[in-house]
This record gives structure tokens, sequence and C-alpha cells, in this order.
């Protein structure tokens, strides 16, 4: 199979037009495109999330200005944070959108409105839910409230947050079977004659 970076016209010609002069023609296309192709690899990092260092993470998310993002997190958390707050930005005080910046600084984020739950007029609630291995410190509880104010809709109140953490517990049992066999001796004098070896 060849890469779309490699394929020439000529490749696509069919026999008859491979001429001397369309020859030619398709490698001086060649030469430009593979130049295209290189040059356009060294720019586009942001189609590429999940190949950047950790130190490419850090800038794409300076760039963008990801909230929640913290430089001591691990590769995974950054790629999730920087997706989100791509998305984010594009859909900036949406509901759903500080959901999903909320799940993926968090593990899982909801919020719910206050017609939801008949509270005041523009007030809301949270509840984030740490999964495992995540978990929400003082510090992370600080950010989170700093961070808060960025993301939400300007006319919206705290109403109330709520954090927890879901633990997972691995219950391992084992089962075995055993046989027994109990010996037990009958008189021959009870046993049919086939068995006893008369016909």
């Amino acid at each position: 199979m060849i890469q779309i970076k490699n394929v020439t016209i000529l490749d696509l010609l069919p026999h008859t037009f491979k001429t001397i002069r369309n020859i030619a023609l398709s490698r001086a296309i060649a030469a430009l495109t593979t130049k295209f192709y290189s040059d356009m690899s060294s720019v586009m990092v942001w189609a590429d999330i999940e190949n950047a260092s950790p130190a490419l993470l850090d800038a794409m998310a300076a760039e963008i200005a990801a909230p929640f993002y913290s430089n001591d997190m691990t590769t995974e958390q950054k790629k999730s944070i920087i997706a989100a707050a791509f998305v984010y930005n594009s859909q900036i005080g949406t509901v759903s959108s500080v959901s999903e910046l909320l799940s993926a600084a968090f593990g899982n984020g909801v919020i719910t409105e206050w017609f939801d739950y008949g509270g005041k007029p523009y007030y809301f609630k949270t509840n984030v839910t740490a999964k495992p291995p995540l978990s929400i410190s003082r510090d992370g509880y600080k950010m989170f409230l700093n961070n808060l104010e960025t993301v939400k809709p300007k006319r919206a109140k705290l109403d109330e947050a709520k954090f927890s953490r879901s633990t997972q517990t691995n219950i391992y049992f084992g089962a075995a079977l055993v046989k027994t066999f109990r010996k037990f001796t009958v008189p021959a004098a009870q046993l049919p004659d086939e068995e006893r070896g008369f016909n």
C-alpha cells in the first residue's frame, strides 16, 4: 500500500499517458508535494495530540488557556483536558462544555441547573466524583473553585459543590470441587454369579 504523501501523478496515469514529458512533470510535482508534506507535519500538532510530548502538551494548554490544567498531572489527564478545553473554547459557557471539563479534570462531573432542583434562577450545583487513580485533595478543591469562575457562564452562581471519590474494590474468591470415594466391601455371596465369574 502506498501512502498518500508518496503517490505521484505518474501512479495515477494510464500507461498510454506515461510519456517522457508527463514523467518529468510528475517528478517535479512530487518534489513540491514532498516539501509540502514535510512542512505540514512540522506544524500539525493539534491533529496529533495523542503523540505529543509532555512539553508540547504544556505549551498547547497555555496557548488555549486550558482550565483545570496543571503541569504535574499525568500525560493522559493532560491530553484529556486539552481535548475537552479545545471543544470548550468553541462552546464557551455552556453546561455541557463545563461538565466535560470537570469530567476531564476529575473523572466525572455533573452540573444540575436551578430549574432541575427548584433553586433560585441562575444558580447551579455541581457533583464531582473522582475515579481511580484520580483523587480530589484540598489543592484540587481550590483549583476547582478558582477555575470554575473562568469556565462557568458569568451570570451563573454556584449554590453547592459536592465532591466524592469512587473506589474500586476487587473481590477474589476461589472454589474447589473435591470428589471423595468411599471404599466398602461386599461379601461375595451377595454378588450376582456373572460378577463372580460364573456363567
